[in-house]
């Protein structure tokens, strides 16, 4: 398979120039969004052209799941303004997530796409749910994500068959704090921490009249 021509890109600039006038220009509308939808889907799919050409070129995948998630986000403008104002962002950084876990399931030498993916899936949760109007503060979700990513991570397995046991320690104390963080947003974290210090504090008082005996 070739790859793109320079007459396809100089194509679509050309295209995507002349919707942007006109446009500008107020001449189209709903035609116009139409239109800006397809040429989005289409640069989309000539990235994805370019990986399925040769899959060495992986980096493809991003900006091809990335443009196609910005068309139908706003082909949603043109007809379901309420839903693209509610799902639009969670479906572009779902996209970019997605990009990310499809590079390491062709690539599973690139562990480290699974953290972007991670990082992303986290993001999308929190614009979804402040989309939702929950009244709290959601940037535990972010935390708690990344947290929950190094933690899987540690599972995988290089080439070599080791295990990144390194991603324990990251993964571990940001999920502590997600958990710290989102404890304090439900008014939890008044009760927790006096709890836990009494149970430590009779962990310590057993031990010791354990070792009195």
């Amino acid at each position: 398979m070739k790859k793109l021509s320079p007459m396809f890109w100089g194509v679509l600039l050309i295209v995507v120039g002349a919707l942007a006038l006109l446009q500008t220009l107020g001449i189209v509308n709903l035609a116009l969004t139409v239109l800006w939808a397809l040429v989005f889907a289409a640069g989309g799919g000539a990235f994805l052209y370019v990986y399925g050409a040769n899959r060495a070129h992986w980096w493809a995948l991003i900006p091809g799941m990335t443009l196609l998630a910005i068309a139908v986000v706003v082909l949603l403008s043109a007809t379901a303004p309420e839903a693209e104002e509610a799902w639009g962002g969670t479906v572009v950084v779902g996209a970019i997530a997605l990009s990310f876990f499809a590079i390491y399931g062709a690539r599973r030498e690139f562990w480290w796409a699974l953290i972007p993916g991670g990082v992303m899936v986290s993001v999308a949760l929190t614009t979804l749910v402040e989309a939702l109007g929950a009244p709290i503060d959601v940037g535990f979700i972010v935390l708690l994500g990344i947290g929950v990513t190094f933690l899987l991570l540690s599972f995988i397995r290089t080439q070599e068959g080791e295990r990144l046991r390194w991603a324990l320690i990251p993964g571990a104390i940001m999920t502590l704090i997600g958990f710290v963080v989102a404890a304090e947003q439900v008014a939890l974290v008044q009760y927790v921490v006096p709890a836990a210090l009494v149970a430590l504090g009779l962990y310590f008082v057993l031990r010791s009249v354990r070792v009195g005996e």
